[in-house]
């Protein structure tokens, strides 16, 4: 498979790993095997010691990511869904527990599940263009794993606003809300990621793997409960 045609552009520059969501034409949306190949890749960087941080984006200038791709096969569209959703936890999770730092830049329209992985990330460089929202609300689903993110992290009343009302939040209310650390032109966003996930990259690896560990701990206790619980509401029960 060539470059161009990878769901995952998978490239390091200085020490910093660059995952790249590469479905433009699909608005990044999170497939099976995009999910599972950025699986993988979380796991190669947690073991590879020239690795020093990590830099998640989506390509081109519109979406970071739309979120969950709801395309199915024909054949066995329930088990589909069910190993998209558990791939996606997984993921979530991996994110969580993930011990160097992880920074996203974010370049475009970051919707739903493709707004919940940049949340995880220890650092939110955002394009002046981009935009978040976790608007399940209005598909009549919940977004229970989005609520323990939001609640944990940024309080109780951001996560009532935003998982409640599913509107969109632009990326100068981001920073102003300490979602985003630094807000960029679009020209500048893969610098200015570049520069952040390398100056965290140099802190002490096991300090900063242990300060991460227990900044996550209630994080990662409720985002397991939370997933868990959004497995049953979708009738499949994860083990």
């Amino acid at each position: 498979m060539t470059t161009e045609q990878a769901e995952l552009i998978v490239s390091v520059h200085d020490g910093v790993l660059w995952l790249t969501f590469n479905r433009p034409q699909k608005a990044n949306a999170l497939s099976l095997p995009l999910l599972v190949e950025f699986n993988k890749a979380l796991k190669d960087a947690a073991s590879r010691a020239e690795v020093r941080a990590v830099v998640v984006t989506g390509s081109g200038e519109r979406n970071f990511s739309a979120g969950a791709d709801l395309s199915r096969p024909a054949e066995n569209a329930d088990a589909y869904l069910a190993q998209r959703r558990a791939e996606f936890a997984a993921a979530l999770l991996a994110l969580a527990d993930f011990r160097k730092p992880i920074v996203a830049a974010v370049n475009g329209s970051a919707c739903g599940a493709g707004m919940m992985i940049p949340l995880l990330c220890d650092a939110v460089v955002a394009a002046d263009t981009a935009r978040f929202s976790l608007p399940e609300i209005n598909k009549g689903l919940p977004a229970l794993p989005g609520v323990a993110i939001v609640k944990d992290r940024y309080g109780s009343g951001l996560a009532t606003d935003l998982i409640l009302s599913g509107r969109w939040m632009p990326a100068a209310e981001a920073l102003t809300r300490g979602i985003a650390r630094e807000v960029v032109p679009a020209a500048g966003l893969n610098a200015a990621a570049q520069k952040i996930a390398a100056a965290l990259g140099a802190f002490d690896a096991q300090a900063f793997a242990a300060d991460k560990a227990m900044l996550n701990r209630a994080l990662r206790s409720d985002l397991a409960a939370a997933i868990e619980t959004s497995a049953k509401f979708h009738g499949h029960t994860r083990h």
